[in-house]
């Protein structure tokens, strides 16, 4: 999060790399996890790529998926990441691009930015594989349960309807959970692709590396329509909450709002070609025994190979972007933290950072009145809430955090 001293941070990362060989070398940054710490590459004068894939895109200035110093002043760390985003849209020689419909969406409806969809790969450098050799894998009859964060297994209410409903009927298939089956994770493609299918249990909105994972593998996907993923959500809490607007204080175990739920239909596996959806258990059994599996294996494997095409393209329009503006005299290394983000994104000096353990709550407009500081002019008189932003970061030895310690009483 850069956190408890991000404009400190910044200008002491500027200061530290600005000579740096290396980085004179460097034609692009790409932030992903978090996307915010492209912050830090802002005034190096290089195209940034932010590219957000498994958090959102304010992963690391919100309270409630942060750090603890974003406690006090989380809404403004995050409305200024918000308009350094913008600022770095707004500028070509950037992209903007999110692996998954929901955060593309996220990112549109709190940004105004169109970021670009980019679906990651999370697969095989190949899409297309033996094709004959694929479709006769299956040597295993039971259907594989993946995904879903049902730590009481098979006690869970969820899976004891599946059971009950497999009583019911009498000629239903075996299901086996992926962790049971392998004692954690397969040992290889091969081992999940001996199953049939696969039956999604979705655990967040915008997850989707798993449902990749098998998708990429040609393993038919089944998964639950979105009137029987609200009717589990609402009877279990299978989906992890996700905030998608400011923060809010919602916990890890409260509920999905209605609200939130609506992303839903953002969700890939609604979009993405060939992936099977069932009403109930009893039409998931109907839909598994009519489905000819082998062809919908070739069909995704063709898609795959689609999409790995469109993909190959896409980062190639990236990699112009890149080399238009890689120049030596277009990506001359700023000497000044300041002057380079004025220059380059029309930034504002950063003022100092102002306390956020000392028990007063900083507000926007006490950091809009702060003075720039220079680096020089900040360690030549420090004051005590920057003596406190150094000893953290430095990681002095325990002598100086006793110091610290006195320093704060003081103030």
């Amino acid at each position: 999060s850069l956190d408890p001293c991000p404009n400190y941070m910044r200008h002491a990362f500027f200061e530290a790399y600005k000579n740096d060989p290396e980085f004179e070398r460097v034609d692009a940054f790409i932030c992903s996890y978090p996307a915010a710490n492209c912050e830090l590459f802002m005034p190096f004068n290089r195209s940034l790529i932010v590219y957000v894939t498994w958090s959102a895109f304010d992963f690391g200035r919100r309270a409630d998926i942060g750090t603890e110093y974003l406690t006090q002043r989380s809404a403004f760390r995050r409305q200024q990441w918000i308009r350094n985003l913008q600022r770095i849209a707004a500028n070509p020689m950037n992209v903007i691009a999110a692996s998954s419909r929901v955060e593309a969406e996220s990112i549109k409806v709190h940004t105004g930015i169109e970021a670009r969809y980019m679906p990651a790969w999370c697969g095989p450098g190949r899409a297309v594989q033996d094709l004959h050799e694929a479709s006769g894998r299956v040597t295993q009859p039971a259907i594989l349960l993946g995904g879903g964060n049902l730590e009481r297994g098979w006690s869970h209410p969820l899976l004891e309807s599946l059971q009950k409903a497999r009583q019911k009927d009498g000629a239903a298939p075996e299901f086996v959970r992926i962790g049971d089956r392998f004692n954690g994770d397969p040992d290889s493609q091969g081992d999940l692709l001996a199953h049939p299918c696969v039956v999604l249990i979705p655990t967040a909105i915008s997850s989707t590396r798993e449902f990749l994972e098998f998708y990429r593998m040609n393993l038919p996907i089944f998964a639950p329509s979105k009137r029987l993923l609200r009717e589990w959500q609402d009877a279990h809490n299978i989906l992890q909450p996700r905030d998608h607007g400011p923060p809010a204080s919602q916990s890890a175990g409260d509920s999905l709002s209605h609200d939130d739920f609506d992303w839903v239909e953002l969700a890939e596996w609604y979009h993405m070609e060939h992936v099977l959806t069932f009403d109930s258990w009893t039409d998931l059994f109907h839909k598994f025994t009519t489905a000819d599996l082998g062809s919908l294996r070739t069909e995704m494997a063709l898609a795959n190979l689609q999409q790995r095409r469109d993909l190959v393209e896409d980062w190639e329009q990236v990699f112009s972007v890149i080399k238009q503006h890689a120049s030596p005299n277009k990506r001359r290394m700023p000497k000044r933290f300041h002057e380079a983000l004025e220059a380059i994104y029309q930034s504002a000096p950063l003022g100092p950072d102002l306390p956020v353990s000392l028990g007063s709550v900083v507000d926007q407009d006490a950091r809009d009145m702060a003075k720039p500081v220079s680096y020089t002019h900040l360690r030549a008189h420090e004051t005590p809430e920057h003596l406190v932003c150094r000893l953290l970061l430095e990681k002095k030895k325990k002598h100086h955090n006793t110091k610290l310690r006195r320093t704060i009483l003081v103030k």
